[in-house]
């Protein structure tokens, strides 16, 4: 909300901000890529340190994640990091721990 706020001049949560997307806003639009680089900013460290096989994005907020995953799906790319989408993050954890 503190982003959009920054850049529209107004608090919105997630699902406003999708339906500005949806009737063609672009600044709303520029909002979801902005957060997803930021995103992208905050993972880089750990994937750099860590170096997984695979990064897991999980979750309800995947619901809008074609407005925001682009940045942290090119990182990913970039270092040869495989990259999930999924909704069901409980199962995505299990799978992971089995390959332990």
């Amino acid at each position: 909300m503190a982003l959009t706020r920054e850049y529209l001049g107004t608090a919105l949560d997630g699902k406003a901000l999708s339906q500005r997307v949806l009737h063609k806003d672009a600044a709303a639009r520029n909002c979801f890529l902005i957060f997803g680089r930021r995103i992208q900013e905050a993972l880089s460290p750990f994937l750099d340190t860590f170096c997984p096989e695979v990064l897991c994005f999980g979750g309800q907020i995947t619901g809008s994640g074609t407005m925001f995953l682009p940045p942290i799906e090119k990182a990913c790319r970039e270092k040869g990091i495989r990259f999930y989408v999924t909704k069901d993050t409980s199962l995505r954890t299990l799978q992971g721990l089995t390959r332990l």
